[in-house]
């Protein structure tokens, strides 16, 4: 089994990880939709001895920093002499992801469980606790906020997590020189991984990496619509008429629903007939009736 779950970080996740759920459930990390496919980009850059280097800009509550969380644990709990760094903007942001890697562990199989030799508020040390036994894994997950300038610089690192990296900006913090002290902790090597996830917050540092084609990131948008939750269920009688303006309460919708429907085509799969055609206008129009309750709801208008 352990042989198994070293080749397959989702078969891994899914038998042997929980999460809490948006309905506060302890449940089984299955994997979603935009969870798998990242997999597969991930899976192919290891299978090709190609280091991870990847900038996800996504919307909130998507369910990414749980996906990289876990595929941190996956490879410092299975695989020895791995050091993994997350970092996050503030100590609130960086103790909720290290919470969801406690619980991993907590929760996980007895079998799958390493020796673990420190476990405190911002690090787990996989390895033996007795001296006098063997090595164990000497793998270990640390956890830090964005305000330390040097990210890194303790020790020869090969994964790394940098969360919500726009909002670094907006604190202040010098993202070049953080970044450029974290090159010099992660060797450009197969099996390393870097990985910036981050909510859009307009131009700046961040917006500039994206559009940089020769930095080396693989650039990843995920949007509400990977996620099937974000969707009012219609029957056609409740289609509504879009409206066609800047000025409208709902912004020119028109517009909104060619954006929405691109990106549905990436996410699902319609076929090219009229049966196909008509699926896609039922899914986008759904996804449009959200769009209107989230802005009525949830953004004051």
């Amino acid at each position: 089994k352990i042989n198994r779950w070293r080749n397959n970080y989702q078969e891994y996740a899914e038998e042997n990880l929980h999460i809490i759920d948006k309905n506060a459930e302890l449940v089984p990390f299955k994997f979603n939709r935009m969870q798998r496919r990242v997999w597969q980009l991930l899976l192919y850059l290891l299978l090709e001895g190609k280091p991870i280097r990847i900038l996800c800009i996504k919307d909130r509550q998507i369910g990414f920093t749980t996906f990289i969380s876990g595929f941190f644990y996956w490879l410092t709990t299975l695989f020895a002499n791995r050091n993994a760094l997350i970092t996050s903007h503030d100590i609130d942001s960086a103790a909720g992801i290290f919470g969801k890697i406690k619980l991993f562990y907590k929760k996980s199989l007895p079998e799958a469980r390493p020796l673990r030799k420190i476990s405190n508020r911002r690090e787990l040390y996989f390895a033996n606790p007795d001296e006098e036994g063997d090595l164990g894994l000497e793998s270990r997950i640390v956890i830090d906020t964005a305000d330390s300038e040097e990210l890194g610089v303790s020790y020869t690192i090969q994964l790394a997590h940098l969360s919500e990296m726009a909002i670094w900006e907006t604190m202040g913090l010098n993202i070049k020189k953080r970044l450029v002290a974290l090159y010099q902790a992660i060797p450009e090597r197969a099996g390393t991984a870097i990985i910036i996830e981050t909510t859009p917050r307009g131009e700046g540092y961040v917006s500039n990496m994206w559009a940089d084609k020769t930095n080396g990131y693989i650039k990843i948008f995920i949007s509400s619509v990977a996620a099937d939750e974000y969707r009012i269920e219609l029957n056609p009688a409740e289609y509504f008429e879009l409206s066609d303006f800047d000025e409208h309460k709902y912004g020119n919708e028109v517009e909104e629903y060619f954006l929405y429907e691109e990106e549905v085509k990436q996410w699902y799969d319609f076929k090219d007939d009229e049966q196909g055609k008509q699926q896609l206008h039922h899914e986008v129009m759904c996804r449009l009736a959200w769009r209107r309750e989230t802005i009525d709801k949830k953004c004051e208008g």
